[in-house]
């Protein structure tokens, strides 16, 4: 699997979006999410759903993956 940092790092940059807005519309912490970006939390199936919802893109993606970004 790809460094998931890089594919949340991604995300937001194709979406527009930065961390805050994320945590705002997940209900994540800022904190977590950083601290996913510098791989000091691995992140459950709900959080990944979550940002993958916000974030329009795939869970899989999201997760490193070697699957499309956007779910079919």
């Amino acid at each position: 699997m790809e460094d998931r940092r890089n594919r949340i790092g991604e995300a937001l940059e194709l979406s527009g979006m930065k961390q805050i807005e994320l945590s705002e519309l997940t209900g994540l912490s800022p904190a977590q999410i950083n601290s996913w970006k510098n791989n000091r939390w691995q992140p459950n199936r709900s959080a990944i759903c979550l940002m993958a919802k916000a974030l329009n893109v795939s869970e899989a993606w999201l997760a490193g993956y070697d699957e499309p970004i956007h779910a079919k």
